[in-house]
């Protein structure tokens, strides 16, 4: 008998469908903190606004004006904002 092997094509996960909701994170900290949203400097505090990010998990990044750092794990659902206060 003849055996046929057949390769099996590459699956791939489908990418997140995107949410229509947007989600932000504040964050409230010594004036001139920097801030860090998954390794992007992204602006200094005081922000002028909540930032618009991506829902899901994020990792946060706060480095004060003397070199302090800190990092925060967070998740974010969608359409939500997550307040971070810190005071080093």
């Amino acid at each position: 008998p003849r055996v046929v092997i057949k390769k099996e094509a590459a699956v791939t996960a489908s990418p997140p469908r995107p949410s229509s909701k947007k989600s932000f994170l504040m964050v409230k900290s010594l004036p001139g903190t920097e801030v860090v949203v998954d390794n992007k400097a992204v602006g200094k505090t005081p922000l002028s606004a909540p930032l618009e990010v991506s829902p899901g998990a994020r990792f946060i990044t706060l480095i004060a004006p003397d070199g302090r750092k800190k990092g925060y794990a967070i998740e974010i659902d969608a359409g939500d904002t997550y307040n971070l206060s810190e005071s080093f």
